[in-house]
């Protein structure tokens, strides 16, 4: 019997240890569960790192007219959830066109459903970038506007993804420049109007009406330069929206065509002065001399024969001889009072007295060859070119 007892109870101690191990089992498998739960959901609470933050973001949108003086507006998809996630200062992005950092362009307002906004301006230091983007228009694929590719980024880092890969950035301003050409057309007709009736780059001749007169180099070379310097001014204007101040070599051309054209004139009329007045002497001089020679024909008429007579002779000959060299002379100064009418537009600039002169040819040689360097230097730098102090400006 008691064998039997004994026998049971180790059973049931047997079966309630099992039980006891099956328990701390299921116990150690929930507890296991739990803790891997909470870490899941730990993790899933932690905020992502920065960079896997930044590569959810994405430029895909661009509002606004892409141009100097102007402002565009960026959209940027996630953005306002990385600038949570990561506290960054969304002013710190600058622009990139055409995958090229411009610092000088950064964000100028906080963002407002994942957008910023840039204001396009060029300053001395972002110059060579924007002569890039804007320079030498109306070549290849630049016309009034040229396609680029638009995104934002931070400095010194890789720009963000884009869908914006051919955005119109306006290099010129189309109304400005159909304006400008009008105008310029029209005062180039008007001009070449009054040069062909008028005196307006012609030698001054008083009395001989302005369509006779020679053409001047001077004056020609002035009015050169002037629409060379006036055309390049307003293409930057229209181009870059900027008023910019004239170069000291600009104000070198302009003066020195000016100077030429002014000292030309007063040689002009210095020379005309001075036969002028040549004339007035000649014609003095030949009045007295007829005047003594008549009061000399009346002296020497039966005159007696006295020691006077012999020095009555020899004046009247000295006085016939000063007399014919002035009457010999009066014609050869009327000549050169006499205005030299036009023999055509090239001949007359590049002809002087003795025909055509290498002086004039050399002045007019240069003259275009720095006019052709001058536009075709505003054209593709976008500023006026600046000469050496020792290059040969015409002189």
């Amino acid at each position: 019997m008691m064998n039997g007892t004994t026998r049971l109870t180790g059973m049931v101690v047997l079966i309630l240890v099992g039980l006891l191990l099956v328990g701390a089992q299921s116990a150690n498998a929930r507890a296991e569960e739990g803790e891997s739960r909470v870490s899941d959901e730990g993790e899933s609470r932690t905020p992502p790192t920065e960079p896997e933050a930044e590569k959810k973001l994405r430029v895909s949108k661009v509002e606004g007219a892409l141009r100097l003086g102007s402002t565009i507006t960026v959209t940027v998809d996630g953005l306002e959830k990385y600038l949570k996630a990561t506290g960054n200062d969304p002013e710190k992005f600058i622009l990139y066109l055409n995958c090229k950092p411009h610092r000088d362009l950064q964000a100028v307002c906080a963002p407002q459903g994942g957008n910023l906004i840039f204001q396009i301006k060029k300053t001395s230091s972002s110059n060579g970038q924007w002569r890039n983007l804007l320079g030498r228009p109306f070549s290849r694929d630049k016309g009034f506007t040229y396609p680029i590719a638009v995104s934002i980024g931070y400095e010194d880092e890789q720009p963000l993804p884009s869908d914006v890969t051919d955005y119109p950035l306006v290099i010129v301003h189309k109304a400005r420049f159909w304006f400008f050409v009008a105008l310029f057309l029209i005062v180039l007709v008007l001009f070449g109007w009054l040069t062909r009736n008028s005196g307006i780059i012609r030698d001054s001749y008083p009395g001989l009406p302005g369509r006779l007169r020679t053409y001047s180099l001077a004056r020609t070379q002035m009015a050169f330069w002037f629409f060379i310097v006036v055309a390049s001014y307003v293409f930057l204007w229209v181009t870059t929206t900027e008023q910019q101040s004239l170069g000291n070599s600009t104000l070198v051309l302009i003066g020195i065509s000016a100077a030429t054209g002014l000292s030309a004139t007063a040689v002009s009329s210095s020379k005309r002065s001075a036969a002028a007045s040549k004339l007035d002497d000649l014609q003095e001089e030949k009045k007295v001399m007829e005047t003594r020679l008549a009061q000399l024909a009346e002296l020497m008429k039966n005159p007696p024969v006295t020691p006077e007579t012999d020095k009555l002779l020899k004046e009247q000959a000295e006085k016939e001889g000063a007399l014919s060299r002035a009457e010999k002379a009066i014609p050869a100064v009327e000549v050169e009072l006499e205005p030299e009418k036009t023999k055509g537009f090239f001949s007359d600039i590049l002809s002087d007295a003795g025909g055509i002169s290498l002086h004039r040819f050399q002045i007019a040689v240069w003259t275009v060859i720095l006019g052709v360097i001058f536009l075709h230097s505003t054209w593709d730098s976008l500023t006026m070119p600046e000469f050496d102090s020792t290059f040969p400006l015409c002189q």
